[in-house]
C-alpha cells in the first residue's frame, strides 16, 4: 500500500488518460491527481471545477486484497453505486463489506484501478459476465 501511496505523491500535479481508455476503446474523463490529505487521494476530472469525492486508503486495501485473493485471474471492475454488484467484482468488493458509518456509497472502483494499473501494481483484460458472453473490464494483479 506504502507503494501506491508514494507514487501518488509523486504524481501530483500530473494529469492522466485513463488507462481503461486505451485497454477497451471507451471514451473517459483523463484526471489530474490532486493530492494526498492523510488516508485519501484526490483526483478531478478534466472539465470539471471541483475535486471528485475522494479514494481512500481503506477502498484501495479492499481492491488489493480482492485481486489477490483471485490471482492470476481478471475480475470486473464494476461501477455500481448500489447493490445488486457484478458477480465477484471490484465495486462489490469495497462497497459489501462492512463500511464506515455515515458514509454515502459512490463510484470508485474504475478510479483507484486506473491509479494501481498507471502504478504498474495491476494489469487491465476483459472478463466475462457468468453465463453470458457479454465483455466486461476486468483487472488482475500483475504478474510478478
Amino acid at each position: 500500500m506504502h507503494s501506491v501511496f508514494k507514487w501518488v505523491e509523486e504524481k501530483i500535479g500530473s494529469v492522466f488518460q485513463s488507462p481503461r481508455e486505451g485497454v477497451f476503446g471507451t471514451r473517459i474523463k483523463a484526471f489530474e491527481i490532486v493530492g494526498i490529505d492523510g488516508e485519501k487521494v484526490s483526483i478531478k476530472f478534466e472539465g470539471s471545477k471541483y475535486p471528485a469525492l475522494p479514494l481512500k486508503k481503506w477502498m484501495f486495501e479492499r481492491v488489493l486484497e480482492h485481486l489477490h485473493n483471485n490471482e492470476g485471474k481478471f475480475v470486473p471492475i464494476g461501477a455500481r453505486i448500489g447493490p445488486p454488484y457484478i458477480l465477484n467484482s471490484v465495486e462489490g468488493a469495497i462497497w459489501e463489506a462492512p463500511v464506515p458509518k455515515n458514509l454515502s456509497k459512490y463510484k470508485v472502483a474504475p478510479h483507484i484501478c486506473d491509479v494501481l494499473e498507471l502504478a504498474g501494481i495491476v494489469e487491465l483484460g476483459p472478463v466475462f459476465r457468468p453465463n453470458s458472453r457479454r465483455r466486461l473490464q476486468g483487472v488482475r494483479v500483475c504478474a510478478k
